[in-house]
């Protein structure tokens, strides 16, 4: 599924958000329940933290593309 096409389930799906460290590993921060609150939350993180965070969608066992940009370190 894509996030583009605006399916329903997929905007209701739950999200895990990762933060990468240092080394490139994925570090779980938290979930969030549908596409615009996980967009929410990835705002928010970044604006306390610098770095490159991923969005995990554990339904269909992939990271997601939400087209979310965080500041540069």
């Amino acid at each position: 599924m894509d996030p583009a096409t605006g399916d329903q389930e997929f905007q209701q799906s739950e999200f895990e958000i990762f933060k990468k460290d240092a080394a490139g590993n994925p570090i779980w921060v938290e979930t969030a329940v549908g596409l615009d609150q996980t967009r929410k939350r990835l705002i928010a993180l970044s604006g306390n933290s610098t770095g490159d965070y991923l969005v995990f969608n554990p339904r269909t066992n992939t990271f997601v593309d939400v087209k979310q940009r965080t500041k540069s370190a």
